[in-house]
């Protein structure tokens, strides 16, 4: 399931360099005000679970990637986030639709996804199981 794609603050990066123990793969856009609205529950899986060895990597949709950066910055994003394009959507199942979560394990295996908002107690359930409690 690996993919490349532009990361929105400059350089390339891939799935494979950015992944975890688990790794949160999400799709969002600025525009998005469901994709808005899940970033205080995405900062706070990021502070409780970072340090059991999960990655979030956001796929941002926005047209452009000065677009992307601004939302990045202005939305104090810590995690990566890369610009979307054709191969890393298809590698996702081209779902059609953001926002969009897929929890991956170690090996690859995509264990939950999330069609429309994120099911926090959902999501959080799959991270304890995946990285321990």
């Amino acid at each position: 399931m690996n993919f490349a794609a532009e990361n929105v603050m400059g350089g390339t990066s891939s799935y494979a360099n950015e992944k975890g123990t688990a790794t949160l793969i999400v799709l969002t856009a600025s525009w998005c005000p469901a994709c808005r609205a899940e970033l205080p529950v995405l900062k706070q899986f990021h502070k409780e679970f970072g340090p059991k060895g999960l990655k979030i990597v956001m796929i941002d949709e926005d047209d452009s990637k000065k677009v992307a950066r601004k939302y990045k910055k202005s939305m104090d994003i810590p995690w990566t986030m890369l610009h979307w394009n054709y191969d890393a959507i298809k590698a996702l199942g081209n779902p059609g639709v953001i926002p969009v979560s897929f929890v991956v394990d170690k090996d690859d295996k995509i264990q939950h996804v999330d069609i429309g908002s994120l099911n926090e107690l959902r999501v959080r359930q799959e991270l304890k199981r995946l990285l321990g409690k």
